[in-house]
């Protein structure tokens, strides 16, 4: 396993991470946000909590990459994608268990599937781009 190339293809997958979900979470999806507020805590509160949130963050960057490096054959941008791709109908399918278990209106389960999609498959494009493993030394 060729360690630096892991760390730095988490800490790239990291930065993708907190910027889509602040583009989407923070921005587009927000009028959503604020018109079910009653299923939210108060914002004073999810402040409180960024930190732990952060810690998620990594640990599903660290996680995604090693994943990657330990566990997928085709160390290239497209194997990346493909892996992405799994990844991302994995996460979709999870919606929808949330919305049958959870009090989710259906239009933010659908307005939270494609970046469920999306953000796997490309931090997986990433991770493709930047992991190659280390090469065998010459005996």
């Amino acid at each position: 396993m060729n360690l630096g190339r892991l760390a730095l293809a988490s800490v790239v997958v990291l930065v993708f991470i907190f910027v889509t979900d602040f583009l989407v979470h923070g921005l587009a999806l927000m009028g959503m946000y604020e018109a079910t507020a009653d299923m939210w805590r108060p914002q004073e509160e999810m402040e409180k909590m960024r930190p732990l949130m952060m810690i998620g963050q990594l640990w599903i960057s660290i996680m995604l990459c090693t994943f990657y490096a330990v566990g997928w054959k085709n160390h290239t941008p497209v194997g990346g994608l493909q892996f992405g791709f799994l990844l991302g109908l994995f996460n979709v399918g999870s919606l929808w268990i949330m919305y049958v278990v959870e009090p989710y209106p259906l239009n933010l389960i659908l307005a939270w599937s494609p970046m469920r999609l999306l953000q796997p498959t490309i931090a997986g494009l990433i991770v493709g781009a930047i992991y190659k493993p280390k090469k065998p030394e010459a005996a």
